[in-house]
């Protein structure tokens, strides 16, 4: 066999790589991004050629979703930070409706961290930076990179009305999403200087203590 007809033999077919591409978004809310694409043998020129035909929409500098797929608010999120990619979590409020903390619902414009140095911006959302985001403060929910419960709570609560955060703190133990020591030890760790959630959440656990 020659090159010619080896790589003709390598090379996926069109419909092989749409269906690669169809599997992997179907476990991501019918969202993938243009790197897993690329993975399954699509290139840009095919993917704009999808977008021109309506099986795909794109909804991102990075990702697309497949036609039919449900835009909910949960897909919407996953296709966010899909679409941002890198190191990129769900935080802030977005992040506290997604752990189910009392008082927050899952809406736009929908929050994402990103690691300082990047410069990304998404019409329509905020993108925040932060220096630093140890594996201490991430998790998943749902598949979705989104900052741990103890960090939300702090980054949540400096601009959450006091009992607000109150509520949220009680949801988060009464719902076993963490504990008392484990808030203390966490926001221990955070306290610095600009951030301001540590001690309304501290003030909350110390209200909590009382009644």
């Amino acid at each position: 066999m020659n090159d010619d007809a080896q790589l003709d033999v390598d090379r996926p077919s069109r419909a092989d790589s749409l269906a690669g591409l169809e599997r992997l978004a179907r476990g991501q809310d019918g969202v993938a991004t243009r790197a897993q694409a690329r993975s399954v043998g699509l290139t840009d020129d095919r993917l704009r050629r999808l977008v021109a035909a309506g099986i795909l929409a794109r909804i991102g500098t990075n990702a697309f979703r497949l036609l039919g797929a449900p835009s909910t608010p949960l897909a919407e999120v996953r296709g966010l930070v899909l679409d941002v990619g890198g190191d990129a979590v769900a935080c802030r409020a977005t992040a506290a409706a997604l752990h189910g903390l009392d008082g927050f619902r899952l809406a736009p414009p929908y929050d994402v961290a990103i690691g300082r140095g990047r410069h990304v911006n998404r019409i329509g959302h905020r993108i925040h930076t932060v220096t630093r985001l140890p594996d201490a403060d991430r998790t998943t929910v749902s598949g979705i990179p989104v900052t741990g419960v103890e960090r939300t709570l702090v980054d949540v609560a400096r601009d959450t009305r006091p009992d607000q955060v109150t509520a949220a703190v009680d949801g988060a133990l009464r719902d076993l999403l963490t504990t008392e020591d484990s808030l203390h030890r966490r926001v221990a760790v955070l306290r610095g200087p600009g951030r301001a959630g540590v001690g309304a959440v501290v003030r909350a656990l110390e209200g909590l203590e009382i009644t």
